[in-house]
């Protein structure tokens, strides 16, 4: 809904599973190129870095929910 945004999400730590959540999103639900929804969280990620297991874990769900018929479950 574009009149309410825009949106702020946050984890409490505010480390990696936020920036996952929202590349998850944008790569399954807005059709974004997962090397654009990794270029996004590594441009708000703390230091820029974005670790080789965070984008295996997000390459995982990505390809599961394919599998899946491409939605979060």
């Amino acid at each position: 809904d574009v009149s309410m945004q825009p949106v702020l999400v946050h984890c409490q730590a505010g480390v990696a599973r936020t920036g996952a959540s929202v590349a998850l999103y944008r790569v399954l639900k807005d059709g974004w190129t997962l090397d654009d929804a990794l270029d996004e969280l590594r441009s708000f990620e703390r230091k820029g870095r974005c670790s080789p297991a965070l984008v295996e874990q997000i390459e995982k769900v990505i390809d599961q929910a394919s599998v899946d018929g491409g939605s979060f479950r």
